[in-house]
């Protein structure tokens, strides 16, 4: 089951894809001093959930979705510790 409710693989895919512009753009946005440290740490506790609901995913994925499926897991968590490092 995909954190979005259904859709396979290629759904949870496109959600990580997702989350991750939306957290590089938030780095990007908290070194500019666009927004708070508080609205930062509620994207990343979201993006840390669908990460977790991607791990999840996986085993239940077709085969040949799941390379495509890690892949967009660690794209987000490489995002999350680029967005740790910025800092408060």
């Amino acid at each position: 089951m995909s954190a979005c409710g259904g859709g396979g693989a290629s759904k949870q895919i496109e959600t990580l894809q997702s989350w991750r512009a939306t957290i590089d753009l938030a780095a990007e946005a908290r070194l500019r001093g666009w927004v708070t440290p508080r609205y930062v740490d509620q994207l990343r506790d979201e993006a840390r959930k669908a990460v977790k609901a991607g791990e999840q995913s996986v085993p239940a994925a077709k085969p040949a979705e799941r390379d495509s499926l890690v892949a967009a897991n660690a794209g987000l968590r490489a995002s999350l510790a680029r967005l740790d490092r910025v800092g408060p």
